[in-house]
C-alpha cells in the first residue's frame, strides 16, 4: 500500500497543465505571469475577456504550446520575439487588441504554423 500512495504522490508532483482556457467570461486585469506551470501547457486561451497590459513573456518558456489564442482584449505593446522559439505553434490568434510596432521577423520561422490571424491591430513594417 506505501508504494500505491508514493507513486499518487510521483504522479501528482509530475502532473502538467495541458490547457488554460478562459474564453470569453469578460475577466479583466492584466494576465497574470503564467511562470513554471507553463512548462506542459498545450493550450492558452484568453480570447473574448477584457485582459489588457502587455502579453507575459513568461508564454515564451510554454515550449510545449499548440495553440495560443489571446484575441479581443486590450493587450497592447509588442509581440514577444519569443514567441518564435514555440516551434510547435499551429495556431496565434492576436486580433482586435491595440498591439503595435512591428511583426517579428522571427515568427516566419514558426514551421508548423497554419493560422496567424493579427486582424485589427496597429502593426507596421513587413509581413515575415
Amino acid at each position: 500500500m506505501a508504494d500505491v500512495v508514493e507513486q499518487e504522490e510521483s504522479n501528482k508532483m509530475n502532473a502538467r497543465n495541458i490547457a488554460v482556457v478562459f474564453s470569453p467570461n469578460m475577466t479583466q486585469g492584466e494576465i497574470p505571469d503564467i511562470g513554471t506551470c507553463s512548462r506542459g501547457l498545450e493550450v492558452f486561451d484568453v480570447s473574448g475577456n477584457n485582459f489588457y497590459g502587455k502579453i507575459p513573456c513568461s508564454i515564451t518558456e510554454c515550449s510545449r504550446l499548440k495553440y495560443l489564442d489571446m484575441g479581443f482584449n486590450r493587450l497592447d505593446g509588442s509581440i514577444p520575439v519569443g514567441i518564435a522559439d514555440l516551434k510547435g505553434l499551429v495556431f496565434i490568434r492576436l486580433a482586435n487588441n491595440s498591439i503595435d510596432r512591428t511583426i517579428p521577423a522571427e515568427v516566419g520561422s514558426i514551421e508548423w504554423l497554419e493560422v496567424l490571424d493579427l486582424n485589427n491591430l496597429k502593426l507596421s513594417g513587413e509581413i515575415p
